[in-house]
């Protein structure tokens, strides 16, 4: 099986460079194994509006999702592998709790994005003995 990046895709439907428009789909034609993970089917719908001035609509980017899903197969995310043993989970709660005053939710309402959260040098400590 083989997995391909959004840019492949975005790629194969540029006009701006027919070479490597040329390209990226004759990889996808040619890839009999592929695999389509969940992240890229998103990013390259996502991705597909800076398209629309060479003609690619949002529309078009989910009929190529759904006619990779035909022979593709699809790979979604899986919580069970997304599972963190609690002694890991406590060491990063700690870590995160020496960067920010407090832990949020991804989807926080607030400005305190995770990748805000960890780009904050942490305080510096006194050696843990």
């Amino acid at each position: 099986m083989n997995a391909i990046d959004t840019n492949v895709l975005i790629y194969a439907q540029d006009p701006r460079d027919p070479d490597k428009r040329q390209a990226a789909s004759e990889l996808i034609r040619n890839l009999d194994d592929g695999v389509l993970l969940w992240q890229v089917a998103c990013e390259y719908v996502a991705a597909a509006r800076k398209l629309a001035p060479y003609g690619l609509s949002i529309a078009d980017a989910w009929r190529d999702v759904a006619s990779l899903r035909q022979v593709w197969t699809c790979l979604l995310p899986d919580w069970e592998f997304m599972r963190v043993p609690s002694a890991s989970y406590r060491d990063t709660v700690a870590l995160l709790g020496t960067r920010s005053s407090s832990l949020r939710a991804p989807n926080s309402a607030s400005d305190g994005s995770i990748a805000k959260t960890l780009a904050t040098p942490a305080p510096s400590t006194a050696s843990r003995s």
